[in-house]
């Protein structure tokens, strides 16, 4: 089939293939087809592409690619990544629990870590001796995983789906990848990133066991956290404790008028809370977490699709997986209540105490 080069790009996809997978297997670099083009080759698109290779992504079917010619054999590999990524980033909610998302060159990570001890403001007398507080600095070590998921994909599929109705199907993959992510990161932010639990979240009870939960615990937490850096942006629970929490009076209704007193509070505490359903946070508990001061995401090796098999034509039997993993950052970024514990046995831990 001839081709058109009005973009330069045709008889040039293999080469777009081989430099965005050094850089996801080399620098940890998530490149998309769509970044990689704007980014090196003056802002061209994927549809810059496809006109070039003369394809009409709702028409052309996978085989089509298989079978046209070197450029959209090539092509194939990362039409199906890209889509798989869609789905990967959009539908779990690990992107909202963390920090940032940041690529490294090894599947062991040396991590900065701080502990700060007795920083404590005194008085001091004239001539007197000034009490010194200590921020120790050091590092930890945080092993990432791999996760992967088999692709299943009939040829009947590959024949008559067209790319665009096949990377409808791909989303669900992804999604289903980043959940497993998700667990991850929410087993991370409970227990930490550490064997011993030497970083895992503090656990509180709850004001009345016979109640399960009250406004109370969650002010409770909400001022708390405000006080040792930063209010919590988001709460997590299984289903059945998350229909609970937005059943509350205080969850539904809306209040007008104005108290006789007006209060002025000025710890800041969240007017608003992202609330997430996920079953890996077990019956009975609600974690909270501030992204910004709870965990980052460290990727060694990005979505990475197995290409040589997709070339083989062999996509039924292909897996998609990254190995990445979670380091935390702030021990008080992040805290777990748990509704069969009274708050009485079991308040805050010591090291959760404000610096004031």
């Amino acid at each position: 089939m001839e081709t058109s080069t009005i973009h330069g790009l045709a008889g040039n996809v293999k080469k777009l293939h081989m430099e965005m997978q050094e850089l996801r297997r080399k620098y940890g670099v998530d490149a998309t087809l769509k970044s990689h083009l704007a980014d090196n080759y003056g802002g061209l698109t994927p549809d810059h592409l496809y006109a070039d290779l003369q394809i009409d992504p709702r028409i052309a079917t996978v085989e089509n690619l298989l079978t046209m010619g070197e450029d959209t054999l090539w092509l194939v590999p990362e039409v199906i990544r890209d889509a798989i990524r869609k789905g990967f980033v959009e539908a779990p909610i690990w992107p909202d629990l963390v920090a940032a998302d940041e690529p490294v060159s090894s599947p062991a990570v040396r991590a900065p870590h701080i502990e700060i001890s007795e920083a404590v403001m005194k008085g001091v007398a004239e001539g007197g001796t000034i009490p010194v507080g200590s921020v120790v600095y050091g590092d930890k070590t945080v092993n990432l995983s791999k996760q992967g998921i088999g692709i299943d994909v009939t040829y009947e599929t590959i024949r008559f789906s067209s790319i665009n109705l096949l990377s409808v199907y791909l989303l669900d993959v992804g999604a289903r990848l980043g959940s497993l992510v998700t667990k991850q990161a929410i087993e991370t932010l409970i227990n930490g990133d550490q064997d011993d639990a030497s970083e895992a979240a503090a656990v509180i009870g709850v004001e009345d066991t016979e109640e399960i939960i009250l406004y109370m615990d969650f002010l409770r937490i909400w001022t708390r956290m405000s006080r040792v850096g930063g209010a919590p942006d988001a709460l997590i629970a299984n289903e059945d404790l998350i229909l609970t929490i937005l059943d509350m009076e205080e969850f539904k209704k809306r209040y007008a008028g104005a108290a006789q007193l007006a209060a002025r509070l000025k710890t800041p505490l969240p007017t608003e809370q992202n609330i997430f359903v996920n079953s890996n946070v077990t019956t009975g508990k609600i974690l909270f977490n501030n992204k910004s001061r709870g965990m980052v995401k460290v990727t060694a090796e990005p979505l990475m699709i197995e290409a040589d098999r997709i070339i083989d034509r062999q996509i039924e039997k292909t897996v998609a997986s990254v190995i990445t993993g979670f380091v935390t950052l702030q021990r008080t970024g992040r805290a777990m209540l748990d509704t069969a514990l009274a708050y009485a046995e079991n308040g805050w831990p010591t090291w959760f105490a404000p610096i004031e």
